[in-house]
């Protein structure tokens, strides 16, 4: 395990092209080349696993590359006009060793001569040299081109060309490549190959014995404890630094404690531990807030903080390391790394003595061994197992027996032919397919198609039948799929038509047919009448098909896959609902779609569906179309909502210059003087704004103040421009410390504007000691047209003299210029890139400094968090909107889009290019260290920047304003299942669902992750909108409120959203439910409203880079549990949700049931996997009731391991799972029969059967 520091430099290994001697050779060569297609592959032989590779291509002008290994889960492979090709992996899917295709080029011209191979760099995985490179020959129409010498390592006798590749023999050895061994030359002492050098002291093979530390050949310098070379003892010291050591050891509770001295703050640490199986560590001053402490089965233990809660200097308890049992004799501590604060150096490092263990007693120490031995103190791997079914050991009578299929120890079942057990063959059908469908047909023959019909005719294909079912019969389908035999009723639709089945109204189901010509993979329309509460069955139900239904009666259904919906006569699905609300129910609005590249289908709709006489209508009292002789609410009601009036059992707007606050209003009001409203429909009037006035009542706009006046926000009149600043007032008072600022020349202020002057880390204590830091204003002026100079305030320090500390600048610190627009209200910090400095250095202190500004650009800052993915867009446009000068100033690990492109500066990729105004985009710092993204353009006009939203899929869009605004109306006329942001909130409309509202709406700087309620796409523009509108101090105390606190969760960025609808059983306000990934706790929630929907953010994990942050994986089973304030303890849950897996679906939802028993297994389960049988993939369950070191195994019948899906593990208790990929070691895709899964740990072994099927 690496350490903090060096966790993120690892990635550099994937470009890394140093020369190591002794390294292996990976040979890269054509394949098969077709002109006429345009392609060449590539083919690699390596003798390990590939992490990443680039090479040059002559010859070819390159347009793409596909295929081969390259293609594998997570592989990038790019090329570029110059001919290089660049392959990289983001995880751990390496090519394997041997020969393979590693890729098929794609080009669109040769140049007639010939295509080689050049400049490759094959690396192998993290942490391991590079492999050196050899090539093939060059690729020459007409001709074979290679090496004609035959005295060369690679002469090729089949070559008719010479083309300069020759490589000669090297060494005394004369070695070639792909000999064995390297090319050696003669040691000092004569010998090929030999390793004798001579030493600095000139002495062949003497290894520097006879010099001193301090380079003197036979000298007396030696190093003290200092690390201090010289000759004299009189100097001596003891060591300095970091110090490391052993405390109290405990060999039967399991226990060690590891101490550190320090003489400085840490905020990290790492190192490795012998002669002991570690198991965990705890307390200490590793266990501090926000401190992470690790161990691993190699003995390293890994200490970090997120945060800055360093651990103190002095000596102290770091840690208790618990273990299972002693390795050795004896314990040490080595390679150990102690880390200070960001910025400084790491400590030196001392470690204790060692620690005694004992003599040690060797042999067996795993009690479900055969010649398991209690007394022993060292495992010497001699453990031998009971075998066969029956356990048997050497020694017992008898001998090991297997069990049969049937699970039947000594038994004599078998698997047949098609993989089952005792089934005799027979699922094998005529043509000796296992499961196959062959069958004899009436004709007798195996696989034959025919058939007797419905009219008794085989092979007759009914053809005899007309569509009423009557053998020779008349009747016949019309275009509109009437069946009779009457042609005066015929008609022509076309395309899929949609109509009602059976209706129960008290069961209240309601069956959905559709009649398509062809495939259809997705659907939508609308239906009136009932109160639709789901759906379920039919084709909808189909493997991979989501339907789903809402209150306003639209039923959607789409697919992830390809698995459509055939052709033909069905049944759609059933529709469930709660209310009839009309006298019959009709079916509108139909959309069906055929699969992708394909036109949607015409729609035509069946009868509507009548029910028993009812006379709908309004039956609410408060609405604007009450209707006092309806029996049946239709839902029809409609109420005026501020900014509308009930005129005429109808809702009006208000028109401009006018406004309603309350609900139902009968009339609208007049804007007052020095308020204005131009829009219909308002709530509100606006203030005029600072530089305008209104004197009159009802007006659409207002009026400019004349040259020299100016006037405050909603004024009536306006007054002279006064030459003191209005925004930028300094509150400081004059302390006699100055610092004068002459701004010579100002880019686009005008007059009437201001500039402030501010140091961010400035001294903000009044008339006390205590030292206060912080942002202050120490000077300001307006601009009137010329010169601007504006004197700051600087700080006293009069603490030491008795007085008192004063605020204001530090010398030192950087001056930060900020302007403020008078006529816009808008206040702008300017970045280091808009000040021109002209005499000073731009730091407070100097007596006079001189700048020109320039103002004519705005200024978005984004503060980017570390360890986390920040989901950021922008509301301004970059001068310069490449992607690798908008991050010039900070250092990114990741950039990526919603479109699949990455800008990975470390590596050189950059698929991004220019960044687009409408896209958001998910940021990951390199570093530990939060950052500051400043971005310098003009505004982005929201108007005429529309943002298109793609069906079924996640877009990552921008959010265009400068202030924060309510999701909920941005999103208003948009068809939204899901949005989401990088800090765990949500808003799910279908379910009530918004806790982005709910932390202050939608800010500036941030992106949002949107997925569509529908197969079409949406069009989203940030126009009409009211920033910041209403007060949500209200949600923000609930929010607050469901924070939990029991589990501390670390936030990534990613995360699955989890919406509980309803939960039952032992449960009270308080209680919190909490969502765990493979024993981890990813995501929890405080109970605020039992009878209210519970959202739960599920973060997800990130490993890649070298970093390791805990959450799910994609495709986790969801955990998920209730920890009980009253019992102090989780308790056992039963969900019922409609999704079981993080991150496959874009949301969770369902309800949940609370049960009295604890969350906590009781005892080891192995649980039948799912599905079963299976193809290609299936899930294994199992229960922990303690914290184990488990594996979980695949066999097959014969007792040989096929894959190890868990390996010695060590794994906390409660309720685990893990996927098989139908796979063997080999990541080769195994046959079809009958497999063994077993569940191995400390005091269990279980083990249960599956079956494959093909």
């Amino acid at each position: 395990m690496k350490s903090i520091k060096s966790v993120l430099t690892s990635v550099l290994a994937l470009v890394s092209i140093c020369t190591i001697a002794f390294s292996q050779t990976a040979t890269l060569s054509f394949g098969e080349v077709d002109l006429d297609a345009g392609t060449a592959e590539i083919m690699i032989d390596t003798p390990g696993e590939v992490a990443g590779f680039q090479f040059n291509m002559s010859g070819f002008s390159l347009t793409g590359a596909s295929g081969g290994a390259g293609n594998l889960g997570g592989w990038q492979v790019q090329t570029s006009g110059s001919g290089t090709v660049l392959g990289f992996v983001f995880g751990s899917t390496y090519i394997q060793p041997g020969l393979s295709t590693l890729t098929i080029l794609s080009f669109s011209d040769f140049d007639g001569m010939q295509a080689c191979i050049t400049d490759g760099v094959v690396s192998g995985p993290p942490g391991e040299d590079p492999y050196d490179v050899a090539y093939g020959a060059c690729f020459s129409e007409g001709g074979i081109a290679g090496c004609m010498d035959d005295g060369a390592c690679n002469f090729d006798p089949d070559a008719t060309e010479d083309d300069g590749s020759c490589v000669y023999p090297e060494g005394c050895n004369f070695w070639c490549e792909g000999d064995a061994g390297v090319p050696e030359d003669e040691d000092c002492a004569g010998v090929c190959g030999g390793n004798a050098v001579y030493d600095d002291c000139d002495v062949c093979d003497g290894g520097n014995t006879d010099m001193d530390c301090a380079g003197v050949c036979n000298g007396n310098a030696y190093y003290d404890d200092c690390d201090v070379c010289d000759d004299d003892p009189s100097n001596d010291c003891g060591p300095t630094g970091a110090t490391i050591y052993y405390g109290a050891f405990d060999e039967v509770a399991g226990t060690v404690e590891i101490w550190l001295d320090t003489p400085g703050p840490v905020a990290g640490f790492q190192f490795d531990v012998s002669g002991l199986a570690l198991t965990g560590a705890s307390g200490g001053a590793g266990n501090l807030s926000g401190w992470q402490v690790q161990t691993s089965g190699s003995g390293t233990v890994l200490g970090f903080v997120f945060g800055s809660t360093y651990i103190p200097t002095g000596d102290d308890l770091l840690t208790v390391l618990s273990f299972s049992g002693t390795t050795g004799i004896e314990s040490c501590l080595s390679n150990g790394v102690v880390s200070g604060p960001p910025g400084e150096d790491p400590y030196d490092v001392n470690l204790g003595d060692c620690l005694s263990l004992g003599d040690g007693l060797p042999g067996c120490m795993d009690m479900g061994a055969c010649n398991y031995n209690p007394d022993v103190t060292e495992d010497d791997g001699s453990c031998v197992y009971p075998e066969g079914c029956n356990d048997w050991c050497e020694g017992d009578a008898g001998g090991p027996e297997d069990e049969d299929c049937a699970g039947d120890c000594g038994g004599d079942a078998y698997v047949d032919d098609c993989g089952v057990c005792d089934g005799f063959n027979a699922d094998m059908d005529c043509a000796g397919e296992c499961f196959g469908n062959a069958m004899e047909d009436c004709a007798g023959d195996c696989g034959g198609d025919a058939y007797v019909d419905d009219c008794g005719v085989c092979d007759g294909f009914n053809a005899d039948m007309d569509c009423a079912g009557d053998c020779f019969g008349n009747a016949y389908y019309d275009d509109c799929d009437v069946c009779d035999d009457d042609p005066s009723n015929d008609c022509e639709p076309d395309g899929a038509t949609l109509y009602f089945g059976a209706v129960d109204v008290n069961a209240g189901t309601a069956e959905v047919w559709l009649d398509t010509p062809g495939d259809v993979a997705g659907f939508q329309f609308v239906v009136s009448g009932i109160s639709l509460t789901g759906a379920h069955g039919g084709a909808g139900d189909l493997n991979g098909w989501q339907v789903s239904t809402s209150g306003n009666g639209t039923v959607l259904g789409f697919v992830f896959g390809s698995t459509y919906i055939p052709a033909g006569d069905d049944l759609l699905t059933v529709l469930e609902f709660s209310d009839v609300t009309d006298m019959e129910s009709c079916i509108t609005d139909g959309v069906v779609s055929a699969p992708p590249g394909e036109d949607p289908y015409g729609v035509s709709y069946g009868d509507c569906y009548v029910f028993d006489d009812v006379v709908e209508g309004c039956m609410d009292d408060g609405a604007c179309n009450y209707d006092s002789d309806a029996t049946e609410d239709d839902e029809s009601c409609v109420y005026a909502l501020p900014g509308e009036y009930c005129f005429d059992d109808e809702v009006m707007s208000c028109p401009p210059g006018t406004f309603s606050d309350e609900p139902n209003a009968d009339e609208c009001m007049s804007c007052p003087a020095g308020t204005y409203n131009d829009m219909v429909g308002a709530s509100e009037c606006m203030d005029c704004e600072a530089g305008t006035y209104n004197d009159m009542s009802g007006a659409e706009f207002c009026m400019d103040c004349e040259d020299g006046y100016t006037s405050d926000e909603g004024a009536t009149e306006c007054y002279e421009v006064s030459v003191d600043p209005v925004h930028f007032v300094v509150e400081i008072d004059d302390t006699g410390i100055t610092s004068l600022v002459s701004i010579a020349n100002i880019e686009c202020l005008s007059e009437g504007d201001e500039v402030g002057l501010y140091d961010t880390s400035g001294q903000i204590n009044y008339n006390n000691c205590d030292l206060e830091i912080g942002e202050v204003l120490v000077g300001s002026g307006v601009y009137t047209g010329g010169q601007l100079d504006i004197v700051g305030i600087g700080s006293v320090d009069l603490c030491a003299f008795g007085g008192v500390q004063l605020p204001g600048y530090v010398e030192g610190n950087d001056i930060v210029f900020k302007v403020w627009n008078s006529s816009d209200d808008v206040e702008t910090t300017l970045a280091p890139s808009q000040v021109d400095l002209i005499l000073g250095n731009g730091t407070w202190g100097q007596i006079v400094t001189q700048v020109e500004i320039d103002a004519c650009s705005v200024v978005q800052t984004i503060d980017l968090g570390a360890l986390m993915w920040n989901n950021i867009s922008f509301y301004v446009s970059p001068l310069d909107n490449e992607v690798s000068t908008v991050f010039g100033d900070v250092n990114t690990l990741v950039t990526k889009n919603d479109a699949g492109q990455f800008f990975v500066p470390s590596i050189g990729v950059n698929t991004i290019g220019s960044m687009e105004e409408e896209k958001g985009y998910q940021v990951f710092l390199s570093g530990m260290e939060d950052q500051t993204l400043f971005v310098v353009g003009s505004m982005i006009d929201p108007a005429v920047t529309p943002i298109t939203i793609n069906p079924l899929m996640m877009n990552n869009i921008a959010y265009l304003l400068s202030g924060s605004a309510n999701i909920a109306d941005v999103m208003a006329d948009i068809p939204v299942l899901l949005t989401k942001d990088a800090s765990g909130n949500f808003y799910v409309p279908g379910i009530g669902v918004n806790t982005i509202d709910n932390n202050g709406g939608m800010q500036p700087g941030r992106g949002y992750e949107v997925f569509l309620d529908g197969t079409e796409a949406a069009t989203l523009t940030y126009t009409g909108l009211e920033l910041s509108r209403y007060d949500n101090s209200f949600d923000q105390a609930i929010f607050e409120a469901s924070i939990s606190e029991q589990y501390q969760i670390v936030k990534t960025g990613q995360f699955h959203p989890i919406v509980i609808t309803s939960i039952q059983g032992n449960v009270e306000t308080g209680d919190e439910i909490v969502a765990y990934a493979n024993g981890i706790a990813i995501g929890a929630t405080r109970i605020v409203d039992i009878d209210a929907p519970i959202a739960i953010t599920a973060w997800e994990g990130y490993h890649e880079f070298d970093m390791d942050i805990d959450g799910y994986n994609m495709g986790d089973k969801i955990d998920l549990r209730m920890w009980s304030q009253s019992q102090n303890k989780e308790m056992r849950l039963v969900s019922d949700l409609d999704g079981d897996f993080y991150g496959t679906t874009p949301l969770t939802t369902g309800s949940l049931v609370v049960y009295t028993d604890s969350a906590v297994p009781t005892q080891y389960q192995l649980e039948q996997n799912y599905p079963n049988p299976f193809n290609p993939g299936t899930v294994i369950g199992f229960s922990l009731p303690t914290d184990n070191t488990v594996s979980i195994t695949i066999f097959d019948m014969n007792g040989r391991t096929v894959s190890t899906l868990i390996d010695n593990v060590d794994m906390s208790s409660g309720y685990h799972s893990v996927m098989w990929n139908g796979k063997d070691m080999n990541n080769q895709e195994v046959s079809a029969g009958v497999y063994i899964y077993s569940l191995k740990g400390e005091g269990v072994s279980k083990a249960r059967k599956m079956i494959m099927i093909k």
